[in-house]
């Protein structure tokens, strides 16, 4: 799939896939951390595609964030600073509904 999804004839599928772990804002591990306390456990993230994402701390004390389809994630890397922005690494691929 990943090689299909590169091809020009699939840019506007694999523009949908990347707004959908977009936060359009720069957000820090420590931001978020704060987010989810101040939210009793979780915090909503709203994506560049208007997609919504639940982090919330998992019982293995990691942040977890799971999408409206029940697609969960693991952060693994935070506050990777990058000239545009904040970038986190993730263990899972979440994506959006397409139909």
């Amino acid at each position: 799939m990943l090689d299909s999804i590169l091809l020009p004839s699939h840019k506007t599928l694999l523009i949908s896939l990347l707004n959908n772990w977009l936060i359009a804002e720069r957000l820090t591990s420590k931001d978020l951390l704060t987010s989810i306390k101040a939210g009793k456990g979780e915090a909503e993230l709203i994506t560049s595609s208007g997609n919504s994402l639940t982090a919330s701390i998992n019982q293995n004390r990691n942040i977890l964030l799971t999408d409206k389809n029940g697609g969960k994630t693991i952060i693994l890397k935070f506050d990777i600073e990058q000239q545009n922005g904040m970038l986190f690494v993730i263990d899972a691929v979440l994506l959006p509904d397409l139909n």
